[in-house]
């Protein structure tokens, strides 16, 4: 199953001469905003059931507009009767005036002037439109698809520069738990001249606060995230969240290592492991 991203674009426009748009941008859920004539507003969940059987998530924008509307559907109307009234005003305000009426002003007044549907030739525009919005639905996909696979190639890469500096700071575990022992001795030694300790119970003691500031199970769960990371994108389908969730997981390692670290050089490490999870998180936001 291929990679998506939520990133898209696409248009067709109907034999009718409705053109159908649709732009699709991230967003956590499946969030629909549909923009139609007002001729369409009957077929409105229709058009959205669509969108809802092709998309998973993203923002969905659909817009519906006349491009070369067919004359049969749509046909302006003078309502004769309101018009008659407004001319009889207009030809008194004229006389009053000692001027000549001016009609084309009338054109600008609600209602003169409407629009009559021949609905037969409407509900054969609808079907077209329907198998258009299905048509632009695919195009959509495609360019999806495509953006997914772009993006799978970048998060490989922050994959790989994660996975390197994890395996830079496990250079480090037996330096760091060596520098904390002699650092612990040292103080000791130099209390011991002052008081006195038992010392079987001192060295339980120096190895419990050695354990307390062990990093190997962080590591390994970095580790962990990362082939779970490196399969699902593999893997394809909608595992953004999924990805999400894996992103702060890492974080919040990386964060616990630089807690327990001693060393500069892995503090400047895990610096560096959560700018690069950061992007990441970036990227995976735009993942289905």
């Amino acid at each position: 199953m291929s990679l998506f991203s939520m990133t898209g674009y696409g248009f067709k426009i109907t034999e009718d001469g409705y053109m159908i748009e649709m732009r699709s941008l991230n967003s956590k859920y499946l969030d629909i905003n549909v923009k139609i004539p007002q001729e369409l507003y009957p077929y409105e969940i229709e058009f959205r059931n669509i969108i809802k059987e092709n998309f998973f998530r993203g923002s969905i924008e659909l817009n519906i507009s006349h491009k070369n509307l067919s004359k049969c559907i749509l046909s302006p109307r003078l309502n004769h009767q309101y018009a008659a009234k407004y001319v009889k005003i207009l030809n008194e305000l004229a006389s009053m005036g000692g001027c000549q009426p001016d009609c084309s002003s009338l054109l600008q007044i609600k209602d003169i002037v409407y629009v009559d549907t021949d609905e037969v030739a409407l509900k054969g525009a609808v079907d077209n439109i329907i198998q258009t919005i299905n048509d632009v639905c695919v195009i959509v996909k495609e360019m999806r698809k495509k953006e997914g696979e772009s993006l799978k190639y970048v998060l490989s890469e922050h994959l790989k520069n994660i996975n390197d500096i994890s395996s830079q700071i496990c250079g480090h575990v037996e330096k760091q738990s060596e520098f904390v022992r002699q650092n612990l001795l040292k103080k000791l030694s130099e209390l011991k001249a002052e008081f006195e300790f038992d010392s079987h119970r001192l060295n339980e003691e120096v190895l419990y606060l050695i354990s307390r500031m062990d990093i190997a199970e962080e590591l390994d769960r970095v580790k962990s995230h990362i082939k779970q990371f490196e399969s699902l994108i593999n893997q394809g389908g909608q595992i953004g969240r999924i990805l999400d969730f894996l992103c702060q997981e890492m974080l919040r390692e990386f964060n616990t290592i630089g807690s327990k670290s001693t060393m500069i050089e892995i503090k400047n490490l895990v610096i560096l492991g959560k700018d690069i999870v950061e992007k990441l998180r970036e990227q995976v936001q735009n993942i289905e």
